[in-house]
């Protein structure tokens, strides 16, 4: 299981010499069995986290092979790379992987009581969630030392860092912005009506998602005013930016292009899974259902 949704029992789509794709959009799609959580980029290689096969898988991207695996620890998914190391989560097993890419093996093994997810990088450190505390959490990643603890009214969801504060979400009713260096709430904005999940900064606007609602939110990061509301279809996943696009997938699979200026879907990509995330140039989904990860045909910048 990954969230409420059941993993499948044997992959959909097997491997092939040459895993290019003729769907529309995609550049290679690529099975990665024991469904497919994240995609990192680090070493020269994609590595992507397979849930309930407990591996990471080397990806090559000139050739797009699966080309290796390597034992972790039991459901890793969220993965962050940071000092040119992989770290990635096991909330299940209270543990953060340290992994080298480069020398193929695990480093360091980070016990945290209560797990962690949603990993960002900031000048400051590392800052996750610990559900299970009710807490953001900071680590400093030379120590390796989980160095505070901000506790948040549950439930909690995934942060977004926007180069400047951390931005998380409490209580599924407010955005909570946070100083990374010290951990201090800088404010709080109740959203009216709406039950937020997710939130993606981009300058002075806020992407706001939630698998409760029928559409995102661009909030205006300095007032917590809603500037306009965009219209997508279904349950939604956790939304991010890229370039001068918003994206954002629907729980059937299908990715939404938004135009960041207009707030207008421009695009959308069927049958995908979840995603995209940057790494080797390009933009990659994780479909967890079909043992699957796609390359798409966009840029990562």
């Amino acid at each position: 299981m990954i969230g409420d949704y059941p993993s499948a029992a044997t992959p959909v789509i097997t491997a092939s010499a040459s895993p290019s794709s003729s769907v529309q959009g995609v550049q290679a799609e690529i099975a990665v069995a024991g469904s497919p959580c994240f995609v990192a980029d680090a070493g020269g290689s994609v590595w992507v986290t397979a849930f309930d096969g407990n591996e990471l898988h080397e990806i090559d991207p000139a050739t797009n092979q699966d080309v290796d695996t390597y034992p972790l620890p039991d459901g890793p998914c969220g993965m962050v790379v940071e000092r040119d190391l992989l770290w990635v989560e096991s909330p299940n097993a209270n543990q953060v992987t340290i992994f080298d890419p480069r020398a193929r093996r695990v480093v360091d093994r980070l016990r945290l009581d209560g797990g962690v997810f949603g990993l960002v990088s900031t000048p400051a450190g590392l800052w996750g969630v610990s559900g299970r505390n009710e807490a953001l959490i900071h680590i400093d990643p030379r120590s390796r030392r989980v160095i505070d603890r901000v506790p948040i009214e549950p439930p909690l969801a995934g942060i977004s860092f926007d180069g400047k504060a951390l931005w998380a979400i409490s209580a599924r009713e407010a955005l909570l912005q946070i100083d990374p260096a010290s951990g201090a709430i800088r404010q709080r904005f109740v959203l009216q009506h709406y039950e937020p999940e997710s939130v993606a900064a981009d300058g002075d606007i806020l992407w706001v998602s939630s698998s409760f609602e029928g559409d995102v939110l661009r909030v205006d990061a300095e007032t917590g005013k809603v500037r306009s509301r965009v219209t997508v279809d279904g349950s939604l996943f956790g939304g991010r930016v890229v370039g001068d696009s918003y994206w954002i997938a629907d729980n059937n699979g299908t990715i939404y292009r938004v135009d960041t200026k207009s707030g207008a879907v421009v695009d959308e990509l069927e049958a995908l899974g979840f995603g995209p995330i940057p790494a080797a140039g390009n933009l990659w989904t994780v479909d967890f259902l079909t043992d699957t990860v796609y390359r798409l045909d966009e840029s990562a910048t």
